[in-house]
């Protein structure tokens, strides 16, 4: 079993992170439904989703950057 201990400041950049994604991928997409009428709110779960992964990817690559020695880390490993 991995065990993670993660820096306050890692989980803090990953959260900035979900944040500037949120902002930049699901705002646009909210104002462009509600300015045609019709919110699809499946188009815009699936945006927060993957700026959720985006986050999780951005905390496990800072967290391997702090390990001595250690790889590169995140979800897709490079």
């Amino acid at each position: 079993m991995i065990k993670f201990n993660f820096n306050r400041d890692v989980v803090l950049e990953a959260m900035k992170e979900f944040g500037r994604v949120v902002l930049l991928a699901v705002v646009p997409i909210l104002i462009i439904q509600l300015e045609s009428g019709k919110v699809d709110w499946k188009v815009i779960g699936i945006t927060g989703v993957l700026a959720g992964l985006k986050a999780i990817d951005k905390g496990l690559h800072l967290w391997g950057k702090e390990k001595e020695n250690a790889a590169e880390t995140g979800l897709t490993r490079f």
